[in-house]
């Protein structure tokens, strides 16, 4: 297992206060994207991706890092500007891990992060790899809007909002993003396998 020094993103986001740049996001999503392909061409399904199973690496500063205290290294989180420094994500935690068969393979266990899973999954239904694809739209929302599209309250209410499909950006956030931002999210989150 390799060593990532800069702990998950959800901690990453926590000590940023939420607030990263859309530039900072595309290169976060298309390392995602390289490392949800990389899982494709062996066939392993996550089941699990959330900003929690998503590790940051910085290459260039791990001696640094590894000598901060754990305070030293929050500020140093906070203050990085990841537009300009070298960084690498890692998707981590393979527990719920698949290995299919073949790529339309089915699947029907229940696993994972309720807020990150696929409305087949929530609903009990059998599902595909596009589950992943939901999380990976997932993730980039909430990068994007500090929390999960389908944010709720209780059970019933989670599970209304998936079954609709519905969400919503927060107003500050809809003025920065892209036309291809937005169909890839949209893309992402299908409803139907």
């Amino acid at each position: 297992m390799e060593f990532c020094n800069g702990n998950d993103l959800k901690e990453l986001m926590e000590v940023k206060g939420w607030k990263i740049a859309p530039e900072t996001v595309q290169k976060i999503m298309k390392q995602l994207c390289h490392g949800f392909k990389d899982m494709m061409d062996v066939l392993v399904l996550h089941r699990d991706l959330k900003l929690q199973n998503i590790i940051i690496n910085f290459p260039d500063d791990t001696e640094k890092i590894l000598a901060m205290s754990k305070d030293q290294k929050k500020a140093y989180l906070r203050d990085i500007d990841l537009l300009t420094t070298n960084f690498e994500i890692k998707i981590a935690d393979f527990g719920f891990s698949k290995k299919l068969k073949h790529k339309g393979h089915i699947n029907k266990t229940i696993c994972g992060t309720p807020l990150y899973m696929a409305p087949q999954v929530v609903m009990k239904k059998e599902y595909s790899y596009k589950s992943d694809v939901w999380s990976i739209g997932v993730i980039l929302f909430e990068l994007l809007n500090g929390l999960t599209p389908f944010h709720s309250r209780n059970k019933v209410e989670f599970e209304g909002k998936v079954e609709a499909s519905k969400y919503n950006f927060k107003e500050s956030v809809k003025q920065n993003l892209t036309i291809e931002c937005i169909s890839f999210m949209s893309h992402c989150l299908q409803h139907a396998e």
